[in-house]
């Protein structure tokens, strides 16, 4: 017992949390994980794959990525934001660029509207992304855009990419005959080169019985073994994020699951209002409401922007934080936000639809934030035994 608490407070002093609460939230995971096996030995497998997790964090990629732009960034360049979704990590870091002065706003193209523009005078593209798994999206995005962009350098910054991706781009190179410039910081293995050989059939047992098979391995089996920001791509290894998973009659609880993300994000976003509310109404009359007329929003709709921010919280999960009373308040609350395209429900999350709306209030919050940064000493874990 005393070893697997030793070994995790090792492994979470070394991980970059926000806030205490994110710590706390992660300690508590972290015992539900272990507890998902009460064997001992299990659980000391479990406690290797979490040894061998690839932490990293907001600020080493945004290091990464500014320094290289800026070595790489000229006039005639083209950033193409190939994710369509507004929050996706590659138009986060295009964002972080922009908003950086790193690049014109007049060099930024939605993958759609670059295929509508006049690219003869722009010698390279440039692919921004935090992390490449399987290799397939960003290769499949190549491949569509291969007309325009063949006789051009494309140039892709990312921080970390599995090896499986490299010999991908190395297969597609030769193909097409392509210029590609791929810069990375760190290159991954799969799981199966981390662990050892007891450890891993541990992990195939329970990865095999998921009931996403396309995930068992992570998709087009990754195998990987990778946080972002706490948060798990879908190429890890499904112990770590599926919770299709049921190991003797329990539902097995994932590490760093969907849920696990949306639950830091939502306690630190309240925690985040409840010490700032002062603050808050002072950004909200001194600046917000005056620069963005725009908008024309309360500040009770401002603030609720600030809570649900980053959160993608479905309309039930504010009713049972009794943020509404039930669906009809929900409606009638948010009405003006959806006619004026600044949320809109996607899949039943709600999602800040408007960029620059986004930008604004991610830049707020990370500037407060900074005065909120302070953690607990001793935090205990509970583990069954």
């Amino acid at each position: 017992m005393s070893n697997i608490v030793e070994t995790l407070d090792a492994i979470v002093n070394n991980i970059d949390f926000n806030s205490e609460i994110e710590k706390n939230i992660f300690y508590d995971r972290v015992g539900k994980f272990l507890n998902n096996d009460k064997d001992k030995n299990n659980q000391s497998y479990l406690l290797n794959v979490i040894s061998n997790i690839r932490w990293i964090n907001a600020k080493e990629i945004n290091d990464f990525v500014i320094n290289k732009v800026k070595n790489k960034i000229s006039s005639d360049m083209i950033i193409v934001d190939f994710k369509e979704k507004a929050s996706s990590s590659s138009s986060g870091l295009i964002s972080f660029i922009s908003c950086n002065g790193i690049c014109g706003d007049d060099q930024i193209f939605k993958k759609q509207d670059f295929i509508n523009y006049d690219i003869s005078q722009c010698k390279s593209i440039l692919l921004l992304d935090d992390y490449i798994g399987s290799g397939d999206t960003i290769i499949e995005n190549i491949k569509e855009l291969l007309d325009y962009i063949k006789n051009k350098e494309i140039l892709i910054i990312v921080y970390a990419i599995q090896n499986m991706a490299i010999k991908k781009f190395e297969e597609i190179i030769k193909e097409y005959n392509l210029n590609i410039n791929l810069i990375y910081k760190i290159s991954l293995d799969t799981y199966a080169d981390y662990l050892d050989s007891t450890t891993q059939r541990y992990v195939n047992d329970i990865c095999k019985l998921c009931s996403e098979v396309d995930f068992r391995f992570g998709w087009k089996n990754t195998g990987a073994l990778v946080a972002i920001n706490k948060q798990s791509p879908n190429n890890n290894i499904s112990i770590l994020w599926n919770n299709c998973i049921r190991y003797k009659e329990n539902k097995w609880i994932p590490l760093l699951s969907r849920e696990l993300c949306f639950e830091m994000l939502n306690k630190k976003n309240k925690d985040f209002i409840k010490k700032n509310t002062i603050k808050l109404k002072e950004y909200y009359e001194n600046s917000f409401k005056n620069k963005s007329l725009y908008y024309n929003i309360s500040y009770n709709e401002f603030e609720f922007l600030v809570y649900t921010f980053a959160c993608y919280l479905p309309p039930e999960e504010l009713i049972k934080n009794n943020y509404f009373e039930n669906v009809d308040d929900f409606e009638e609350f948010t009405k003006n936000l959806r006619e004026k395209k600044l949320i809109k429900l996607k899949n039943n999350y709600i999602i800040i639809e408007n960029k620059n709306l986004y930008n604004e209030i991610s830049l707020l919050i990370k500037k407060i934030y900074k005065n909120n940064n302070k953690f607990k000493k001793n935090i205990n874990v509970t583990i069954d035994q």
